[in-house]
């Protein structure tokens, strides 16, 4: 990938040249036999996936965490080559799959589904991001003014966006339109940071379009995060510290929880807008808002403990990374022939390993935490047409 980026920078869109890359690698080197079996092996996986569904994985960070492994594993010990390469390419094959199986894109299919494209062409996003966005700007001294078929916003830093339109999509109407969506900063902003669901705040009591009509009970969207470390961004490990999985909750009104049934009132919400029909007061909110927390923390722990091995792995993944690495260094400073430079080079060694392993032991402590992002009250007769 670092050779493809290189020749990118040269053989780029609108290069009138023809351009030829030639890479240069020593003979009979461990770094010969290194790629010329790796070459071999990913070709294996180029013809089973697909290159523009492995370009993805190869080009992550990850991906240059493994190659990175291989590498001084083969400096370490040239006979494993072999063994190595093919645990490195198990490796990659596994995260391909992964990618596959929980991406959204590369779960479709290679025959369009004209039902599924009907509905991302007509989903509600566009309008509840422009309903967002508008609620904001009138509530934080901002002003959004319609004009016609579009907007003209004024944000509270007193920045003006005239002729705004919101759309998941480029449109040839909107050549010239200003396209807000959540691809652009501000509006991703106020995404990320929306208030989270407090005790005791008035639940709303909604209808929901396409539901069965017997369905009644409260259901919430929670978030379940494992925070690592006490800082929030690392300079050496190479492992995520924040860890989310996201959970849906419904529970009846005789107490009892149903998650397919939640999963079942989350897919039908993606296309089917609540209708907001009253709020319960504040002892019922408060009532509510303890019972499904309640609910949802338990239901969460498996989630959470999947997190927590996610994470405890990739902590032996980095241990084992970052011992290979310093040991590798310290056998290179080793033959450096200058005293001066070999202690100098010694020195910042140990200093770096020192900072390696305070961040990986501050890693190693983590935090549960569980957020509550929606929670409302679905009330019987959602199948009816309320409209």
């Amino acid at each position: 990938m670092r050779l493809e980026q290189r020749i990118g920078r040269v053989d780029r869109i609108g290069q009138a040249k023809k351009v030829r890359a030639i890479n240069f690698v020593f003979e009979d080197s461990v770094e010969f036999r290194v790629r010329e079996v790796l070459e071999q092996k990913l070709a294996v996986i180029f013809e089973e996936f697909g290159i523009d569904k492995t370009g993805d994985v190869l080009d992550s960070s990850q991906a240059g965490e493994i190659f990175e492994d291989i590498f001084i594993s083969a400096f370490i010990n040239p006979e494993t080559i072999e063994t190595s390469v093919d645990y490195t390419v198990s490796r990659i094959r596994e995260e391909i799959r992964e990618v596959r199986e929980n991406s959204v894109l590369y779960g479709i299919s290679d025959e369009p589904d004209i039902q599924a494209v009907e509905r991302l062409r007509s989903h509600p996003l566009p309008h509840w991001v422009e309903r967002m966005t508008v609620g904001y700007l009138n509530s934080h001294g901002g002003k959004a003014a319609r004009k016609r078929s579009w907007w003209e916003l004024t944000w509270p830093d007193g920045q003006v966006l005239q002729k705004c339109v919101f759309t998941s999509r480029e449109n040839e109407r909107y050549n010239d339109a200003t396209l807000l969506n959540l691809e652009n900063s501000r509006v991703r902003g106020l995404a990320l940071n929306l208030p989270q669901i407090a005790a005791g705040q008035p639940l709303s009591c909604v209808a929901v379009n396409g539901l069965p009509a017997n369905i009644s009970g409260f259901w919430g969207l929670f978030e379940v995060r494992l925070q690592a470390g006490l800082q929030k961004h690392s300079q050496i490990i190479r492992i995520p510290l924040v860890r989310r999985r996201y959970l849906s909750i419904f529970m009846t009104d005789e107490g009892k929880m149903f998650l397919p049934t939640a999963r079942h009132i989350w897919d039908t919400m993606q296309t089917a807008e609540p209708k907001v029909l009253h709020s319960l007061s504040h002892e019922e909110s408060l009532a509510a808002y303890e019972q499904i927390l309640d609910a949802a923390e338990k239901a969460g722990k498996e989630l959470f403990d999947s997190l927590q091995q996610e994470h405890r792995s990739s902590i032996t993944r980095e241990e084992e990374r970052g011992m290979h690495a310093f040991e590798s260094r310290r056998k290179a400073i080793d033959r450096v022939g200058l005293p001066e430079v070999r202690q100098y080079r010694q020195t910042k060694c140990d200093l770096e390993e020192k900072e390696w392993r305070n961040e990986l032991e501050m890693a190693k402590q983590i935090v549960p935490e569980i957020r509550p992002l929606l929670i409302m009250r679905i009330v019987k007769g959602g199948a009816c047409d309320y409209e």
